[in-house]
């Protein structure tokens, strides 16, 4: 089994046996999730993401808004709400020195909802009705940090053992064929 295959399996296992709503978001340049299996883990599964990103412009800001969550994995690992009041937890994704992406754990409600959904609902094309029904699917209560750093940082350590591969084999084809 390749490296590839064995975080597409464990990732498959957060969702599965431990019901985490597990995505990475690479840099768009970045080549080992971007031409790989990894690729199906890149959006957030959860009904009220997807109700969002129905509008085009709110998928958009949702996009832009990444480069912000990037800049705050500099200092590693951290708790959020999102810009439509999903809340989640962040980790880099590193290559050595350096970030190239990161992975979240959310679907999560947050106490603020009603601001988010009003400002959500008035931003975008989006009806309140919709957004509320939408919201109303993620989990209510996040897991203990401890917990899920625990479970986040092999995770962490093999998309990072995997770079490394990757650099020091021609190309990365072992890894990613």
């Amino acid at each position: 089994m390749n490296a590839i295959e064995e975080i597409k399996n464990y990732i498959l296992y957060l969702k599965t046996q431990c019901s985490l709503s597990v995505s990475l978001h690479p840099l768009e340049k970045e080549a080992l999730i971007l031409p790989s299996e990894l690729i199906t883990f890149n959006i957030h599964e959860n009904s009220y993401c997807i109700c969002v990103k129905t509008d085009p412009a709110a998928q958009k800001h949702c996009a832009e808004k990444q480069k912000r969550v990037l800049e705050k994995c500099k200092d590693g690992s951290f708790c959020g709400i999102c810009h439509a009041g999903v809340q989640e937890y962040i980790y880099p994704i590193r290559r050595g020195e350096s970030l190239i992406g990161f992975i979240s754990v959310g679907g999560y409600r947050c106490e603020e909802s009603d601001s988010y959904l009003q400002r959500t609902a008035e931003r975008f094309s989006i009806p309140r009705e919709q957004l509320y029904t939408a919201y109303g699917t993620l989990k209510k209560e996040m897991p203990d940090k401890q917990q899920i750093d625990t479970l986040l940082y092999p995770l962490c350590a093999m998309l990072e053992l995997a770079y490394c591969k990757q650099e020091t084999c021609e190309g990365g084809e072992d890894l990613i064929d």
